[in-house]
Parts: C-alpha cells; sequence; structure tokens
C-alpha cells in the first residue's frame, strides 16, 4: 500500500513539472525588438510659432528616410526630417525607413511674438553723389535673426534703389527709401520702414 501511494505522489509530482514547463516559453523563441529599429531621440517636441527644428532619429545611419506630416497646413516637414510651425495646435509628424514607421508629437505655441523689419544703419544716412550703398535689412522673431524674407524696395527724391536693395545717389538732396518684407508669406504692418537718405557732394 505504502509502495502504492509513493507511485501515485511521484507521477502526480511529475505531472506538475510537465504542466509548468508547458506553460513556460523558451526565451530564446520569443520576438526581441530590433535594437536597430529607427526611434525618435524625443517622442515630444514643442517649438514656437514660425519657428523650425530638426527632429533626431537614432539608427537612422545609411537608409532611406521618408517624412510626412499629419497636418501639413499645420506643420510642415522636409525629406531632411526639418520641421516648420505654421499654425498652433499639435501635429503628428512619421518617419519610415521602408520596414518601420516611428512617430513623433510637434507641439506648436504661440507666445504672441510680433516679427520685426531691421536694419542696421548709422543715425544718419550719408552717400556721396554718384555712389551706392548696399541695404541689408532682416527680420528679427523670438530674438532670432532671419534673412529669409523677401524685400520690396522703392525710392523718391534723390536717390534710386534696384531690387536688390542697391541705392543709388543721383543728386544732391534728399531721398527716401521704402522697404516693406514679406514672411512666410505674410506681410505684417511692422514689416515696413522708410530711410531718409542725405546726398551730399
Amino acid at each position: 500500500m505504502k509502495k502504492f501511494l509513493i507511485f501515485l505522489a511521484a507521477l502526480s509530482m511529475s505531472i506538475m513539472l510537465f504542466g509548468c514547463g508547458a506553460g513556460q516559453s523558451n526565451t530564446n523563441d520569443r520576438p526581441q525588438e530590433d535594437a536597430q529599429a529607427i526611434s525618435f531621440t524625443e517622442d515630444n517636441v514643442s517649438l514656437e510659432l514660425y519657428e523650425s527644428v530638426a527632429l533626431v532619429l537614432q539608427n537612422a545611419e545609411g537608409k532611406t528616410l521618408t517624412w510626412r506630416s499629419a497636418n501639413p497646413e499645420r506643420l510642415t516637414v522636409d525629406e531632411n526630417g526639418v520641421v516648420f510651425a505654421k499654425m498652433a495646435g499639435t501635429v503628428t509628424v512619421y518617419v519610415s525607413d521602408g520596414e518601420k514607421e516611428t512617430s513623433c508629437t510637434v507641439t506648436i505655441i504661440d507666445s504672441g511674438y510680433i516679427p520685426l523689419l531691421q536694419i542696421d544703419l548709422p543715425e544718419t544716412v550719408q552717400i556721396l553723389k554718384g555712389d551706392t550703398f548696399m541695404l541689408m535689412p532682416y527680420v528679427t522673431y523670438n530674438g532670432v535673426k532671419y534673412t529669409n524674407a523677401e524685400f520690396n524696395y522703392s525710392a523718391t527724391g534723390s536717390v534710386s534703389v534696384a531690387e536688390t536693395g542697391e541705392i543709388t545717389a543721383n543728386s544732391v538732396g534728399t531721398g527716401v527709401v521704402s522697404i516693406t518684407a514679406t514672411w512666410h508669406g505674410i506681410q505684417w504692418e511692422t514689416l515696413h520702414m522708410e530711410i531718409q537718405v542725405s546726398v551730399i557732394e
């Protein structure tokens, strides 16, 4: 009788051991996450309206990437992963290497900054008759200097101005040069100025 009980106990133990073993998967059979898959260094990025930033990837070296924005009217992205903020809000940016696609959330903030048209000039602009002077205007926004605006010039009086911003002193007297800038397709009242030029012998 004792031998029979011992046999049953041993049989039950072997069944229990077999059952546990069947319930466990071999770690070698588990799908391993690809350590070389592309991924963003940051899943969430914030930037100001009208600003741009390059999104950074890991494990992207030597791979052909395709970028897309879920809302190009609000946020654009180029083939190098540089995003540009056109409207406030939140947009998801996707990138694919042909095998895996990953995403990043970009939050666009409108802090109320206003673009300003500026130009570095002395207090009094004087030019000798017959000479020329090149204007170098730029736009500042949120403390950053931008030269990618479209500038339009006009002049009256003793000077003329070319499309490039070059002023020519035609005769002795006073001239006025007007500058208007268009930045990202928009004209603000702050993107206009007039410069008085004195032409001397």
